[in-house]
């Protein structure tokens, strides 16, 4: 600790201060943030697209002071395709060595589906001080200024109004509380007398109705507790949420709109005429079991949509009595029992598997499917910790071109260095967007790397080199273009189609093509014993190197029959993936490498296979066509065994499109002609004759032969009279001039001097003339 002060001045350097001791002269007098009265106080606002303002305004915080005297244009980064994420406007305050200035800057946060604002740097030399948050949906191509949240006059980021005043408030609290005391004072003897008048009277009103409230209270008794089973459900985990949802629903049907609906199960009673848009399903599993009770991660991989048929109705108390099994008769009718009977002391396997065939002989038992719906995904969802993968069966991308694999394509080329498959031509030219080395495309069986560069140690991957107009996946699935060409062959074949999107020239941000969008979370892998593992003899425990490139350091995986935990090192009953991507298990059991692969063997035999899910550093995403799911009007429920989303909509996969209900849609908006697969590359025509109303081409030929080109001229006018006899007569046009201003119709005349000459010969030797010579018009016969 030290007494410092200022200012004095210098004699000979004796008296130097720096910054933070000029600054501190403000200490006591005003505090951090931003002003008031200058400029808009750096309001944030929305500009269009991705693009925000942050007005003009003064701030002081940090001992330092920033002015932005015009607006400062700042841009978001693009939203995430799934994910909900909020990001923030910060004045930054850095006073590194290095650095030293004040920034405005955007703080990108971290897509999730229950995003948080990011955490604000506070430290001696680095200071972020927040001026909006901005939330930013999954898919958005635009902010709106409702997606804003100012943050300048809040505690985390203050107005400063002007020099701050002192002011004592021990007095006025004292104040205070003498005025409290005394009104009490001047007032108890005024309340005690009307509760003593009172008194009587409402005991006597209460006893007067207490019958009336008691008859009241169980005639509602049974609508009430329906009422409350009901309301448990929205309100159990997450009541702020489910009622926001059923007053947006409200809101969206007001203006005919979808609406959403949530659960595990989603169920509703009736749903008219709507449809159902798309389904949101997350993955769902156990978080772990043990070698004594494993647990199978089994994770979610289907959609099952149903009326009531077959679903779980709640549990109905019944008696029998004696052999004959009669049962007490149910208030619905349409529930069946079934009564079985068996000796006392029998074992009884309680596990039921109902089915209904039709006829008298049973048949032997087979999974009710008529319902499910698979997703077409590489894996199925999983969950570890609170991260869970999701899949939207219908979402509008980004991407407006598709491209379909059969291994039938010209340009495929395979690369054994890099192992990778290369397919060339399948990009017209000027159709990419990216300008980078590496593009950003989705696919539906390899997951999409970021644009920009290659995910090094990854997999099953795919990206395009928009330069070069080419596709390339990386795959330990091929070995060479023999293997590639075959896979993709095989794809095509099976109904399942190796299908990529990407971005043309022609995206504008609307046209972008609906797909299946999954992103996964969770990486997943079960264990058979052939895995390369490794003995560490002197912690005794198998391991296994570059496992994995995508682990997220520092989370526990969760495992089917060993404790996950996080580290380096796995502790007894234990599996761990450390920084590195190595994977490692230590089962006290266990004396060497073989002992584990055998036990690891066995375990898939018996149907019991050692499952690990782990959470991703980075999300992998996939793509594939939208699914399109039908509905009855009446009871839905929708279940994947886990939380699922409905949307549902009378815009998607209506009634109207199948009018007459014969299973057969009778209309479908329109698509463009590049978006028409398998049309023919030539048409015929349909059999037709043509009857003598029409020319034939020779026909035509021989009568436009007889006909003056539209270019002739005429060097003479042929004339009839009838009342003349023999030929016609001629007119004989002869140019008066070299410039052709008039005409002679007689070659006799002077050029150009005098009234033509006009000459009308017969044959026969008469002859009509007529001629000027100066004033003088003389006519002959």
């Amino acid at each position: 600790m030290s007494v410092t002060y200022g200012f004095y001045n210098s004699i000979k350097g004796d008296r130097k201060y720096n910054a933070l001791e000029m600054s501190s002269i403000f200490d006591g007098i005003i505090v951090d943030g931003v002003y008031m009265s200058i400029g808009d106080a750096l309001n944030v606002k929305s500009s269009g697209g991705m693009g925000i303002t942050v007005g003009i305004g003064r701030a002081w915080f940090n001992h330092t002071w920033t002015l932005n005297d015009s607006l400062l244009p700042l841009t978001l980064a693009n939203s995430d395709v799934l994910l909900n994420r909020i990001d923030a406007i910060v004045l930054e305050v850095n006073n590194n060595t290095e650095v030293r200035k004040n920034t405005i800057k955007i703080l990108k946060g971290t897509p999730s589906s229950k995003p948080v604002k990011p955490t604000m740097t506070e430290g001696e030399l680095l200071n972020q001080h927040p001026l909006a948050y901005i939330s930013i949906p999954a898919g958005a191509t635009s902010i709106s200024q409702s997606n804003i949240e100012n943050a300048v006059g809040t505690s985390a980021c203050p107005y400063v109004t002007g020099v701050l005043k002192g002011m004592d408030i021990d007095k006025l609290v004292a104040q205070w509380g003498a005025q409290w005391a005394e009104w009490l004072s001047s007032n108890t003897d005024a309340w005690k007398a009307f509760m003593s008048d009172n008194t009587n009277e409402w005991k006597s009103f209460m006893a007067k109705n207490k019958n009336e409230w008691s008859a009241l209270i169980n005639g509602n008794t049974s609508e009430f507790e329906t009422w409350f089973e009901h309301m448990k459900d929205q309100l159990s985990e997450d009541a702020a949420g489910n009622l926001q949802l059923q007053v947006d629903n409200l809101n969206n049907a007001a203006l005919g709109g979808d609406f959403v609906l949530k659960g595990s199960p989603v169920s509703v009673e009736y749903m008219g005429a709507n449809r159902i848009a798309s389904i949101t399903a997350y993955g769902e599993n156990a978080q772990g079991g043990t070698t004594e009770a494993p647990v199978a991660l089994t994770g979610v991989d289907s959609v099952f949509v149903s009326g009531n048929n077959l679903l779980p109705k709640a549990v109905r108390t019944e008696t029998t009595e004696g052999i004959s099994g009669i049962l007490t008769k149910q208030k619905e009718d349409n529930i069946l029992y079934a009564t079985i009977q068996v000796l006392a002391g029998t074992t009884v396997n309680t596990t039921i598997y109902p089915m209904l065939n039709l006829g008298e002989s049973p048949l032997p038992y087979e999974p009710y499917q008529g319902s499910v719906t698979p997703l077409p995904i590489p894996r199925p969802l999983h969950k570890v910790g609170d991260v869970r993968d999701v899949c939207r069966t219908r979402v509008k991308s980004v991407y407006d071109k598709r491209i379909v694999l059969d291994g039938s394509e010209a340009n495929l080329g395979y690369n054994e260095e890099y192992s990778t498959l290369l397919i060339t031509g399948v990009l017209t030219a000027g159709s990419i967007t990216e300008t980078n080395v590496y593009g950003v495309c989705i696919s539906s069986h390899f997951s999409s790397i970021p644009a920009g560069g290659h995910s090094t140690g990854k997999t099953d991957i795919i990206w395009s080199q928009p330069r070069l107009k080419q596709l390339v996946i990386h795959s330990p699935k091929f070995s060479s273009l023999e293997t590639a060409k075959a896979y993709l062959s095989a794809q095509k074949a099976a109904g399942t189609p190796v299908t990529v999107y990407y971005q043309s020239t022609s995206c504008n941000g609307t046209n972008g093509l609906d797909v299946c969008l999954t992103e996964y979370q969770t990486g997943f892998v079960e264990l058979d014993g052939t895995e390369p593992w490794v003995w560490n003899t002197s912690n005794p425990y198998i391991f296994m190197v570059d496992f994995t490139a995508n682990h997220k350091a520092g989370v526990a995986p969760v495992c089917s029959h060993y404790q996950g935990a996080p580290g380096d090192v796995p502790q007894a009953n234990q599996v761990i993936i450390n920084s590195n991507g190595t994977i490692a298990i230590k089962d006290l059991s266990w004396q060497s490498a073989e002992d584990a692969k055998s036990y690891l063997a066995a375990q898939k035999a018996a149907g019991t296979p050692v499952q690990i899910a782990y959470q991703l550093a980075t999300p992998e995403t996939y793509a594939t066509d939208p699914i399109d799911f039908d509905n009855a009007a009446g009871p839905l429920t929708v279940l994947t065994g886990g939380a699922v989303e409905v949307r549902m909509t009378e815009l998607v996969g209506s009634r109207t499109y199948d009018a007459d209900g014969d299973g057969v849609v009778d209309k479908a908006a329109a698509v463009p002609w590049d978006g028409v697969t398998g049309k023919p590359g030539t048409f015929t025509p349909s059999a037709h004759t043509h009857d003598d109303r029409y020319y034939t081409e020779t026909e035509m030929n021989t009568k436009l032969n007889g006909k003056a080109d539209s270019g002739h001229t005429h060097t003479s006018i042929r004339m009839y009279n009838s009342d003349w006899s023999g030929t016609d007569g001629l007119i004989m046009p002869v140019y008066a001039n070299a410039n052709k201003d008039y005409v002679n119709l007689s070659a006799e005349n002077d050029a150009g001097n005098k009234w033509p000459h006009i000459s009308c010969q017969r044959i026969n030797g008469h002859a009509l003339n007529m001629s000027l010579s100066g004033t003088t018009l003389s006519i002959t016969w």
